[in-house]
């Protein structure tokens, strides 16, 4: 496996929120996943 390495430190350690887009269905059982979690 090859090791990726970085060519020094990072200039912007930002946060960054991403917006993606998803079928209704991975939507769905995303939901169904949470909903599952906090039950325990």
């Amino acid at each position: 496996m090859t090791k990726l390495k970085l060519g020094g430190p990072l200039e912007d350690d930002k946060p960054v929120k991403p917006t993606i887009e998803l079928p209704a269905a991975v939507f769905r059982d995303l939901k169904s996943y949470a909903e599952i979690l906090t039950r325990s």
